[in-house]
């Protein structure tokens, strides 16, 4: 397991950079209210995301989990913005609750590093860790990193679409309420 370099901004502008996970670490990150947190990874290296209590923990394709402690506020929504940014480019991550609490991430990709900017703090310049599926001690991977990947794509599909049929009934309920007409397309 390698470790994963972070940035936190916190509220007031303050940088706190540094290293999680990684062999023997348990650490997890610290977060307060308004903080920005920006891990040097890519969307690949992410197997999923779960929320328990206050913290997010964000589970990567090698097995090791990154815990955000203060991610969530106690009304259970995001309290800090979360980014993952590696080789000058970054993406914000949104978190979307699927069925029975399960977690999703989407991401909006942000502008290319060059230009200066209020975000050029939370940008990663290098590739990072490489991080490969399986075994944490470097044993034959038990995991193909391909199905992995397949099984991501399939949960973010159904929970878009159980989303987008959450939205419809929404939208129909509202449109029916104010005596309106819905068309399907």
């Amino acid at each position: 397991m390698s470790a994963i370099e972070f940035v936190v901004r916190d509220g007031a502008g303050g940088l706190n950079r540094g290293f999680v996970g990684g062999e023997g670490a348990s650490a997890p990150l610290m977060a307060g209210p308004g903080s920005d947190i920006s891990l040097n990874l890519n969307q690949g290296q992410i197997l999923g995301y779960a929320r328990n209590g206050t913290s997010l923990e964000i589970t990567l394709v090698d097995g090791q989990v990154i815990v955000i402690d203060g991610f969530f506020g106690l009304d259970g929504r995001p309290a800090s913005d979360l980014y993952i940014s590696t080789s000058g480019a970054m993406s914000e991550v949104n978190l979307i609750e699927g069925a029975e609490g399960a977690l999703f991430g989407t991401y909006v990709e942000a502008d290319v590093y060059g230009k200066w900017g209020p975000d050029e703090d939370l940008y990663f310049l290098n590739e990072g860790t490489i991080l490969l599926a399986g075994d944490p001690d470097g044993a034959e991977p038990q995991t193909d990193v391909v199905a992995l990947a397949d099984l991501k794509l399939d949960l973010m599909a159904a929970a878009s679409n159980d989303a987008r049929a959450r939205a419809e009934k929404i939208a129909g309920a509202a449109c029916c309420a104010i005596g309106g007409v819905r068309t399907a397309r």
